[in-house]
């Protein structure tokens, strides 16, 4: 077994995610379900929304404080869309030995986020590679039992699969 599937306890703590496009979006809007103090290093810019959408819940800081945050971080997730800033953020969280996470890029990750499908009161985390193997197959059909919209849900969740 390559991983230990294990989690990370969220109470008091922190977690620094890199990026301010589409995809540390997603993360933060996953993170910010937990009890966890995130904060968002952002190179440049950021998408427009993306701090109204979390206002009070994430502090958004530049790169020059990156260092602070990860010193006291549990965790760090890098989403960004520039290469060089992927690389600048590696190199830190490394560098402070701060478990890391980068974004579709699975050989540079300490721990993996896992696909997440809430929908209501069923709520399956799944590496993403074992649910386009798996899901076809085995569980569509009690899918289809236990939630009423199973089908739509199951098409969703194949678009969006195919758009990453």
């Amino acid at each position: 077994m390559r991983q230990f599937p294990a989690f990370f306890n969220m109470d008091d703590a922190r977690v620094v995610v890199f990026g301010g496009g589409e995809e540390a979006r997603r993360k933060v809007r996953l993170l910010a379900k937990t009890p966890a103090h995130i904060t968002v290093i952002i190179g440049k810019d950021i998408d427009s929304g993306f701090a109204q959408e979390f206002a009070g819940r994430i502090t958004i800081a530049p790169q020059d404080q990156a260092g602070a945050a990860l010193d006291v971080a549990r965790f760090a997730i890098v989403a960004c869309r520039i290469d060089e800033n992927t690389d600048r953020a590696i190199t830190w969280a490394r560098q402070y030995g701060v478990p890391l996470n980068v974004v579709d890029r699975p050989d540079l990750c300490d721990f993996t986020v896992p696909s997440i499908m809430d929908r209501a009161r069923l709520l399956l985390p799944w590496p993403r590679a074992a649910l386009r193997l798996y899901l076809p197959n085995r569980c569509e059909p009690n899918l289809k039992r236990l939630h009423p919209h199973a089908s739509a849900i199951w098409r969703n969740w194949q678009d969006a699969c195919e758009k990453r």
